[in-house]
């Protein structure tokens, strides 16, 4: 397959801004290092393309016979979407880490973009049933796991969260949570 120079460019320019960003980034006085390259890039979006493209293709057709039965058929694309984003966000950040070396050691992450997926799924849809109330703490736990599987060189990361400023302390999150305080709070007092 012949290599489009659009696509090799595209990959090389978000190298180059990456290697930019990091090299001008710097902690206590010391600048971080990328080391990922253009193909790296490159490769990473025809496996995307090479999962999601036959996908669209069966919903698609599937969309058709659905839609002319009058079936709600772009709900499950959408939740497959949904949880193929959490997928790649988290796998983005892994890549990202990898390839990044701060003081001669380098960032790694371990843990299954999957099991993320579906944590961040089943969290979103708790949030959804729950008006937005466990907002904070989905939250909170998708960053406790992505902390917990995070590591520079030789030391873990860890995520430690009081929750201030949430349901915990009295302050409610979303103003669908405030709203259904004051309902609360109102038949109380009659």
């Amino acid at each position: 397959m012949a290599q489009k120079p659009g696509m090799r460019l595209c990959s090389r320019l978000a190298t180059d801004m990456r290697r930019h960003l990091w090299s001008n980034t710097s902690v206590d006085g010391d600048a971080a290092e990328y080391t990922g390259t253009a193909k790296e890039l490159l490769i990473g979006f025809l496996f995307a393309l090479a999962i999601l493209a036959p996908i669209y293709l069966v919903y698609f057709l599937i969309g058709l016979e659905a839609e002319r039965l009058r079936a709600f058929a772009s709900i499950p694309l959408g939740l497959f979407f949904y949880l193929f984003a959490q997928f790649a966000i988290y796998r983005a950040r892994r890549y990202r880490l990898t390839r990044t070396v701060w003081r001669g050691v380098r960032f790694w992450m371990t843990g299954s973009g999957w099991s993320y997926a579906w944590r961040a799924g089943l969290w979103g849809l708790l949030s959804l049933l729950t008006l937005g109330i466990a907002v904070p703490w989905a939250k909170a736990s998708l960053e406790r796991y992505k902390m917990r599987h995070t590591a520079y060189g030789n030391l873990q990361g860890r995520f430690e969260n009081a929750m201030v400023g949430t349901a915990v302390d009295g302050k409610l999150a979303t103003p669908c949570a405030q709203g259904l305080n004051t309902a609360a709070n109102t038949a109380s007092q009659k």
